[in-house]
């Protein structure tokens, strides 16, 4: 028999329960309630904001939270949480306004001092992100607002405010993402280890923690193997696996889904596309479960080649599981791997006969739940690499990636300095900072040394942070290269400016020991070159398998002192650089890494392969 509420705070009540638990839709209709009978509680309005918010209906959020601002103006954790939609939506200029005027109401709210840092952060600010983190970690052992009202959307995961410890880990899980950004990895490992002591149920930050490793080049392989084997016993240990009723016909039609944050304007889907638009659709069914915030034409054109697109954002992780099982699919995709908004936990629940990691993640994802992990005999050689994954390894012939660049993008087939012998040879990479280690420091810094009047050129996003141009040029000055011949550049935002920066290369650098993919993949569509390091793990075999696609394997180098013995001799004999230029892009596309129909017919053999295999024995 249901309870009889006799006001609207009851009601309030009964939704703030509801909303805590994840029960959306209860809260929503009881927040409903509460405004029917009072069409200006400002709580109900502020709430109402936030469920829009986290069920992913960001623009519904912010007239919501608005009309709470009307009524409660002098609220400063309504103006965090606008802040909050506004970051949502990209809308940098706008979320940094809210938040600055919540400090202004509220000078020692933690929470607003959390989220202000993710806006920063992503405006390229990295020095006052870092700030504005330190400042929540100092205040988040104070009381936080009103424990009555939802906040924290930034980086709290919808705990109430009053959960200062859990405020705590998200800030010090901030502070490390913006330590990493700035090649302080030690410094983010100590971040996001502090995080999950203060939450060790945050898998995110584990997560993150767990990616930190990844930019670490000597961690020993049995270490990384067995620290992602413990988020698994962490935070999957306790689910049940689900019933499945898959017919095991080896040749019947599948159904093959996949799992991603990133179904937009995102690596992950410049190589996903070619599979969607080639795959034999009389042999297989494509489902994806979308957890896009903000979705954008990447987004529409994928959902255009699907059978079946869900909107996963909202769903928790037993829910999508059991979605997974209702609808049947037959090979379930992971495409993130321990990045961003994963959904890892969900393949615990075992709600697939066959389990894949793909695209996302460049080491394992520790889960013996997940049964493969597509890569290539470059990447991966039989043998090197088979014990540093808890997935078996299943080899693709020719490549792991199949590219899609961008149209009408222009090139320039002649080096830059050939073109204009007053311009000094400029070496180059694009790859994000953090890939930067103190390997590719000296390594650079050798390469500079040996070519006297050459120069690097290194762009990214972190660029735009002084702090961080300051350590790259300290960098550099330790290993006896001057400041001036480092030329750090910010990201474009305009993907054609992005592209078209390309044309002041003239040989490009892999980062070691993770190596570029997609920056490697673009560099070669624009004609420049890339050397690159290989090394005995796939993180740092994949520019060797991109190049060796290409016919570029004098390229590949070994050691660090080939590396820079090649870079020099590529700079005093340009006729061997222009022979390296000349029809790059031609080259690229008639290599396997741009001939779709065969990678999706690869593809479709691995699929079938995987699934003969499980009909074999199902369990």
């Amino acid at each position: 028999m249901p309870i009889n509420f006799t006001n609207h705070e009851d009601h309030f009540m009964r939704a703030i329960a509801h909303h805590s638990a994840g029960r959306y839709s209860e809260a929503e209709a009881a927040y409903r309630q509460v405004l029917q009978m009072n069409p200006n509680h400002a709580g109900a309005l502020q709430n109402m904001g936030v469920l829009a918010f986290q069920v992913g209906r960001n623009d519904a959020a912010i007239p919501l939270l608005k009309r709470a601002i009307e009524v409660a103006p002098n609220n400063p954790t309504i103006y965090c949480n606008l802040g909050d939609a506004y970051t949502a939506l990209r809308h940098g200029d706008e979320a940094l306004a809210c938040y600055q005027k919540s400090v202004a109401l509220d000078p020692n709210m933690a929470t607003t001092h959390n989220n202000l840092g993710i806006v920063y952060s992503r405006l390229g600010k990295v020095a006052e992100a870092i700030k504005s983190w330190k400042r929540a970690i100092e205040l988040s052992d104070r009381p936080i607002g009103n424990s009555r009202v939802l906040v924290g959307l930034g980086g709290g995961g919808g705990e109430l405010a009053n959960e200062s410890k859990l405020l705590s880990a998200a800030a010090h899980n901030n502070l490390g993402n913006a330590y990493l950004q700035e090649i302080e990895v030690e410094m983010a490992v100590d971040c996001h280890q502090k995080a999950c002591d203060l939450n060790p149920h945050y898998a995110n930050a584990h997560s993150n923690l767990l990616r930190d490793y990844t930019h670490l080049p000597n961690v020993p392989k049995d270490k990384l193997l067995d620290l992602h084997r413990k988020w698994w016993t962490l935070h999957a240990s306790n689910v049940q696996p689900l019933k499945r009723t898959n017919d095991p016909d080896p040749e019947r039609k599948l159904r093959v889904g996949f799992i991603s944050p990133d179904f937009r304007e995102h690596s992950v889907t410049h190589f996903l596309l070619p599979i969607f638009e080639n795959i034999d659709r009389s042999k297989f069914d494509l489902v994806c479960y979308s957890g896009v915030m903000r979705p954008d034409e990447f987004t529409q054109m994928l959902a255009n080649r699907t059978t079946l697109w869900r909107n996963s954002l909202s769903a928790q992780d037993d829910a999508l599981a059991k979605m997974v099982q209702d609808d049947k699919i037959d090979i379930l995709f992971d495409l993130s791997g321990h990045t961003s908004d994963h959904r890892l936990r969900v393949f615990a629940f075992r709600p697939a006969p066959v389990q894949v990691t793909y695209l996302g993640y460049p080491m394992t994802t520790g889960g013996d739940c997940i049964d493969y992990r597509i890569t290539d005999p470059i990447s991966d050689p039989p043998g090197m690499t088979d014990s540093q994954y808890a997935e078996k390894l299943f080899r693709l012939p020719h490549t792991t990636w199949c590219y899609r660049p961008p149209v009408n993008t222009p090139c320039e087939e002649v080096a830059p300095s050939v073109r204009n012998p007053t311009l000094p040879f400029t070496f180059g990479s694009f790859n994000n900072c953090s890939k930067i280690s103190d390997i590719n420091f000296r390594m650079w810094a050798g390469v500079l040394k040996a070519v006297p009047e050459s120069r690097i050129l290194l762009k990214a996003s972190a660029m735009a942070d002084n702090n961080t141009r300051k350590k790259i040029h300290a960098n550099f000055e330790k290993n006896g290269v001057a400041a001036d011949r480092v030329v750090l550049v910010p990201q474009q935002l305009d993907l054609s400016s992005h592209f078209a920066y390309y044309g002041n290369i003239d040989l490009g650098l892999d980062t070691y020991s993770y190596n570029g993919t997609t920056t490697t993949c673009e560099a070669i569509w624009m004609n420049v070159p890339v050397l690159t390091l290989a090394g005995d793990m796939h993180i740092s075999r994949v520019g060797a398998c991109l190049l060796s696609n290409v016919g570029l394997e004098d390229l590949v180098a070994n050691s660090e002192q080939e590396f820079i013995d090649i870079a020099a001799r590529y700079a005093r004999d340009k006729e061997a650089l222009a022979a390296s230029r000349k029809g790059l892009r031609s080259r690229l596309q008639a290599s396997p890494l741009m001939n779709a129909k065969q990678f999706a017919g690869d593809f479709e053999n691995a699929l079938r392969t995987m699934w003969r295999t499980w009909c074999k024995d199902p369990k």
